[in-house]
């Protein structure tokens, strides 16, 4: 059986909005001032060490706080507001049952800490459309490694062909470093960065993208 990978923020959600209010209220702990959203371009997709780096950039004069201590106080103000504005992307449920209908497995791999991956999935509902869940833990290193994969395709006892749907360098990586084709969410986070993907699309409503897919599946 067939089976579909999916990256989490940036490809079947956006987060954004949840990860800067998180990233601006542990700021106002520390007495910094909020930064408006345009000012953390595609960081939200990569991390909050990248989004710390741009408030430290922002910061040039008065840094002077434990960034250890900060990111710790970043995903604790996340993990309170993870679901307050967080959305899946137009089109994404119906492709999943499109997928499903056709008897093609489905899941998500994400970098994002596992508990709060599986929170959101449960608030929005993606875990009633996608049949397994794997985000970071301390046992395996995350994307663009591939062991997130491995340890996805071992739990659903997979050894199929396979495809992964993201929208990061780090996902083209872990795909290609998993010997699966790319497929590539072109209004992701990070999708400017990506180069030759092994396929690209605009949004999920674009016709025939299942079937586009499924050519890689053989």
């Amino acid at each position: 059986m067939a089976l579909i990978i999916f990256d989490l923020d940036g490809t079947l959600i956006d987060s954004s909005d949840d990860l800067i209010g998180a990233m601006n209220e542990t700021a106002g702990k520390y007495g910094l001032k909020q930064l408006p959203k345009k000012t953390f371009g595609n960081t939200p997709g990569k991390g909050g060490m990248a989004m710390l780096g741009v408030m430290k950039a922002n910061h040039p004069n008065d840094w002077a706080l434990d960034e250890d201590a900060f990111i710790k106080d970043f995903r604790s103000a996340y993990g309170k507001r993870h679901t307050t504005t967080t959305s899946i992307y137009d089109g994404v449920v119906d492709v999943l049952n499109e997928l499903r209908r056709l008897g093609i497995k489905t899941a998500v791999c994400t970098n994002k800490p596992e508990e709060f991956a599986l929170e959101i999935c449960a608030h929005l509902s993606l875990s009633k459309h996608v049949d397994h869940v794997v985000g970071r833990t301390n046992d395996h290193p995350p994307k663009p490694a591939p062991d997130m994969i491995t340890r996805l395709c071992k739990e659903m006892t997979h050894e199929g062909p396979a495809l992964f749907v993201g929208d990061s360098p780090a996902d083209q990586a872990a795909a290609r470093a998993s010997l699966m084709p790319f497929s590539l969410f072109k209004d992701g986070f990070v999708a400017n960065e990506v180069a030759k993907p092994d396929h690209a699309f605009e949004h999920y409503l674009v016709p025939g993208l299942v079937k586009a897919w499924t050519n890689f599946l053989g």
